[in-house]
Order: C-alpha cells, then sequence, then structure tokens
C-alpha cells in the first residue's frame, strides 16, 4: 500500500469507484426476500412511475363536432345534387321560386357533389376520432383505477363474501 499515499486527491476517487464498480450488487437473497413494496404506493426519490394515457378527450370533442357537421353537409348537400341534376335543374328549382337558367346547373350540381364528398370525408374523419378518443378514454380510467393518486375511495371487491369492502385515503 506504498502508492496509496502518492495518489492525488481525484486518485482517491477513481479508486473508490473502482471498488464501487467491482462490489456485486446486493440481491433478494440478500436482503431476506424480495423488497417490499413502497408503503402506499409512494415513489422515493429518484423513482418515476410509468406515465398516464392519454385522456382522449381531446378526440372526443373533436369528433363530436365534426361527426354531426358533417351528417349535415352529406344530408344538405345530396338534396342539393338531387335538386340541380342538369336534366331537371330548371323545373325542380323553378318550384320553389328561384329563376335559374339551364347553363347554371351543370356548376351548382359539381358544387354539390364536391360538397357531398368532403362532407362524408368529414363524417367519416369525426367518426374514426370519436373511436379513438372513446378507446382512449376507456385505457386511461382504467390507468386511473389501478393508479389511485389521491383523495378517498371506497369500494367493495367484487367476488368476496358480502361486506368484504375497502377504505382507501391517500394524500
Amino acid at each position: 500500500m506504498a502508492w496509496l499515499p502518492a495518489m492525488t486527491g481525484g486518485g482517491y476517487w477513481s479508486l473508490a469507484l473502482a471498488i464501487a464498480l467491482m462490489s456485486p450488487a446486493p440481491d433478494e437473497q440478500d436482503q431476506g426476500g424480495p423488497l417490499p413494496a413502497s408503503l402506499g404506493g409512494y415513489w422515493g426519490v429518484g423513482e418515476s412511475r410509468e406515465l398516464p394515457p392519454k385522456s382522449g378527450e381531446d378526440e372526443v370533442l373533436a369528433g363530436a363536432i365534426i361527426t354531426p357537421l358533417g351528417i349535415l353537409t352529406v344530408i344538405s348537400a345530396g338534396v342539393m345534387v338531387f335538386m340541380t341534376e342538369p336534366r331537371y335543374c330548371v323545373a325542380r328549382l323553378g318550384r320553389l321560386g328561384f329563376e335559374i337558367e339551364r347553363d347554371q346547373c351543370g356548376g351548382l350540381f359539381a358544387v354539390n357533389s364536391v360538397r357531398t364528398g368532403y362532407g362524408a370525408a368529414m363524417t367519416l374523419s369525426g367518426v374514426v376520432l370519436l373511436i379513438v378518443g372513446l378507446h382512449r378514454r376507456t385505457a386511461r380510467r382504467a390507468w386511473d383505477e389501478r393508479h389511485f393518486r389521491g383523495g378517498v375511495r371506497i369500494g367493495f371487491e367484487h367476488g368476496q363474501p358480502a361486506g368484504a369492502g375497502y377504505l382507501q385515503v391517500r394524500f
């Protein structure tokens, strides 16, 4: 150990680090069994928990707005496609009190055909957003149920004899 006093201050830290890295990590048998779970589900310093999934509320809101608007667009544009069909356009719109010339019917028919298409796309995308949002909402509620984060919860165990309930309090 004659070389030990000759080391500089940084050398001692290097030696301590090397010794710490060489020692085996304690296993469950050294601890007397598996490590205990954290008391009350609280996390210690430096521990992190899994992140919660997205709630899906934004997708549900957007889908709830876009879907009915798409349905209304498809219905109104579909009626107008029927009304502006070039062969019957002047007669059908004339019964409603509109004065229209035959050469305008083709443009109106095209515009309403496009409106029907984007109304259908709105409806489809709104339904997809609703499905995704509701799926995420279900996943979030299940996650919240597994990871009780605070407050008071009172409930009953399913599959247990009558009266098997619990009270969970967390601050």
